[in-house]
């Protein structure tokens, strides 16, 4: 490690106040007087934030060779937070995922407040779609919480990056249940993600494999549910076989940027702050779940009108079609 980093980091923890972790984060009187008169928008006087290059930041902030610079390290909990309005590598990762999660919140507070009777819907799918976005909301939150406090402390980075992949999870888990679909596969990555205790290298080994067949597992009830509905024919699959298909594609894109490393691996420097693969994997996550609460949403318009065709005593959408 260089001596510039260790000396920043010796600067970073010598403060002799009392002082406690939240979540591995070590937080102190001096942070939290910060906090209270609301100065993180402020220049960085006092406290400046060194942006470094890859070769002056310790080795578990190395995550991606191609991207050259804009790196932090060792900040105090107080700078973390501050480094959101600097222009790093990071900056687009935190407020992408930000950004998604007061858009998912103003989306529950629309659902929430729209009378049940308008959309046709009962009050148990009403919950179910909140609680999906409060998933999602939490996903968006731990991931931009992992980008900022990563470069706090190696203890910070494994727990928020435990905490990312649980929220990948968490995002997920209200489809899987409420559908009754691969529940205990979810709930076995979402218990591998919060014991983790490696470094990236054991991700991509052990959870990130488990992710891939958590997602594959999913094709199978989708081809039983083809075949129940009356296979491709049937309304509903004609309608929403397309959607699904579409879902897939937008994670197995966002899986490729992630994998690849692509752009950056192509022009090694020219993506250091934005436009590199990470930012665009975000951007497929929330395009993703975006999609899905869109599917869902029609799912239900989909359900109600079959209620109201069988009340009418009209052959159901759901029969299989004569042979």
């Amino acid at each position: 490690m260089p001596a510039s980093v260790r000396t920043e980091y010796k600067h970073a923890g010598r403060n002799g106040s009392s002082r406690c972790l939240i979540l591995d984060v070590e937080v102190n009187e001096e942070d939290l007087f910060r906090l209270k008169r609301c100065s993180l928008p402020a220049s960085c006087q006092g406290d400046p934030i060194v942006v470094r290059r890859l070769d002056d930041v310790p080795h578990f902030l190395q995550h991606n060779a191609y991207l050259r610079n804009g790196y932090t390290s060792y900040l105090t909990a107080f700078q973390c937070l501050k480094s959101m309005f600097l222009w790093t590598n990071e900056t687009v990762n935190i407020w992408s995922h930000l950004l998604a999660f007061f858009l998912f919140f103003v989306l529950m507070l629309m659902d929430l407040c729209e009378p049940v009777w308008l959309r046709g819907e009962q009050r148990s799918d009403r919950v179910v779609t909140a609680a999906s976005l409060l998933c999602f909301q939490a996903c968006m939150l731990l991931s931009a919480g992992y980008h900022t406090f990563r470069c706090h402390s190696q203890r910070a980075f494994k727990r928020w990056l435990a905490l990312d992949q649980a929220g990948i999870c968490v995002g997920i888990y209200w489809r899987q249940v409420y559908m009754c679909i691969c529940c205990s596969l979810c709930a076995a990555v979402l218990y591998f993600s919060l014991r983790l205790r490696t470094s990236s290298r054991a991700f991509r080994r052990i959870v990130l494999p488990m992710y891939c067949c958590l997602v594959g597992y999913g094709l199978l009830p989708t081809l039983h549910w083809v075949h129940l509905c009356g296979g491709i024919s049937s309304p509903l699959v004609s309608h929403f076989l397309p959607k699904v298909l579409a879902l897939y594609a937008i994670g197995l894109l966002g899986f490729g940027f992630y994998v690849s490393q692509f752009p950056e691996r192509c022009l090694p420097g020219r993506f250091d702050f934005a436009g590199h693969s990470h930012n665009h994997w975000h951007l497929c996550v929330v395009l993703g779940m975006l999609w899905m609460r869109h599917c869902w949403s029609d799912l239900l318009l989909f359900w109600s009108r079959q209620t109201e065709a069988l009340l009418c005593h009209q052959p159901p959408l759901l029969a299989a079609e004569p042979r």
